[in-house]
């Protein structure tokens, strides 16, 4: 009896030891983004952090800290694999997806179909960004720069500016009232930056007409 006791407590003793100390991801994540840094986070649970080591699809990864690393694809994966080791043994898998980073669009208050109203574009002071897909908070894009064109009705270049705030200047806004119906807004080199503090510029312009 004594020894079939002993047996338990040990039995009991080596499986709290043989799982406690393994590290594990912490939540998961639906996608990363290729060329990126996407954050994974450990839970330690007392492991070494020196033991620790990842194999993932494509790319590669950074340590931050202990329980914080970085991870950066460099190619579209359907199916995107972080394998985690403890000891060189695999104690963890997240399977995900590796995709591009979404882009905002320029938003322009008060355009409807590629429109502007004169009364509108009045009272424009700021520009902005705008998503047609949920984006990551931490992907956290602002708007940083853009050149401004206005067109005349008969196709020439009248008004130029460079922008380099999403509030605009005085001298911008005040120049609206001499913009005539008819005219249009060229809206091209747009930078942005994200969370990262990458700065990049957005595939298209966007250009509106001024009505009445």
């Amino acid at each position: 009896m004594f020894k079939y006791l002993l047996f338990c407590v040990l039995a009991v003793f080596w499986a709290s030891n043989m799982f406690a100390g393994i590290p594990e991801i912490k939540g998961e994540t639906s996608s990363l983004y290729i060329n990126f840094n996407n954050k994974v986070n450990l839970a330690l649970n007392g492991a070494d952090p020196l033991e620790i080591d990842f194999k993932i699809t494509n790319g590669r990864f950074t340590k931050m800290d202990d329980s914080t690393y970085l991870v950066v694809p460099q190619f579209p994966a359907d199916e995107f694999k972080i394998k985690l080791y403890y000891k060189k043994v695999i104690c963890g898998i997240q399977t995900t997806k590796a995709v591009m980073v979404p882009k905002p669009d320029l938003y322009i208050e008060g355009v409807k179909e590629g429109k502007i109203s004169k009364s509108s574009l009045m009272a424009l002071k700021k520009l902005s960004l705008s998503t047609s897909e949920p984006m990551p908070d931490y992907l956290n894009y602002v708007f940083k720069s853009c050149n401004i064109t206005v067109i005349d009705p008969n196709g020439i270049g009248v008004m130029n500016w460079n922008v380099h705030n999403d509030v605009l200047e005085n001298h911008i806004t005040d120049s609206f009232v001499k913009i005539s119906k008819g005219a249009k807004l060229n809206f091209s080199n747009i930078y942005i930056m994200d969370g990262s503090n990458t700065l990049s510029r957005l595939d298209q312009a966007l250009q509106i007409m001024v009505t009445d």
